[in-house]
């Protein structure tokens, strides 16, 4: 009886087995390190869940959610331990840096692209100009039984008939054999250097007969007929 009463007795088990009786200011034996280990035990969830964010955004998204494992790893660095904060926080800083290059590389392309569209258009208006005189001719040729002697007997829209660099279109028909109706002819604009018969003209050739066209094909008297300046 007397042994059960000691063993309740907290004042009892000085290091002789005798009783101790604590003061002031002092603390049981074994409390510190018994806090000291349940607060190692005690993990960091913000830097937890910032290193798998991480992850999550270098697999899966492409670095999208990298910026948010950053931020969630960064504010889980002022909490221990931090080695799964400091891991997420490094990857969310790479994948935030390759999705900022990422974008720049696609708004650099962007800036290409929207440049070289800027360069061909023009041409490529042209183009459809040409090809919506040429349909014109025929159609009239289908109309006469013969080729426009000008782009003026056409029933053309004023704007159809200059370049984009507002000068008009040359048309001339191409000589037939004695005793045969022309079927061959050219719509040309003068290129860049505003010069008639020069290696950068736009040409297009169109041969009824045959229901050809062809762009920058050579003719055999380019200096038949023609409209626009001579």
């Amino acid at each position: 009886m007397a042994m059960m009463n000691q063993a309740n007795d907290p004042n009892w088990g000085g290091s002789n087995g005798g009783p101790w009786h604590m003061g002031p200011g002092q603390e049981m034996p074994g409390l510190r390190q018994a806090a000291a280990f349940t607060r190692s035990a005690e993990r960091n969830t913000l830097g937890l869940a910032g290193f798998i964010t991480s992850l999550v955004a270098l697999v899966f998204s492409l670095g999208l959610l990298s910026p948010v494992a950053m931020i969630i790893s960064f504010f889980g660095l002022f909490k221990k331990p931090r080695g799964f904060a400091l891991a997420g926080f490094v990857l969310g800083l790479v994948g935030s840096i390759g999705l900022l290059l990422l974008m720049l590389l696609g708004v650099f392309a962007i800036i290409l692209g929207g440049l070289g569209i800027a360069a061909v258009a023009p041409h490529i208006e042209r183009t459809v100009e040409q090809h919506q005189l040429a349909a014109l001719v025929q159609s009239y040729h289908e109309q006469h039984r013969k080729l426009p002697l000008t782009l003026a007997e056409l029933d053309a829209h004023a704007g159809t008939l200059t370049d984009s660099w507002d000068r008009p279109y040359r048309y001339f028909v191409e000589p037939a054999p004695e005793g045969q109706e022309p079927t061959r002819f050219v719509i040309s604009s003068d290129g860049p250097d505003s010069m008639f018969d020069t290696p950068d003209d736009e040409r297009l050739v169109v041969d009824i007969a045959s229901g050809l066209a062809a762009e920058d094909a050579p003719t055999t008297s380019r200096r038949h007929r023609t409209d626009g300046p001579r």
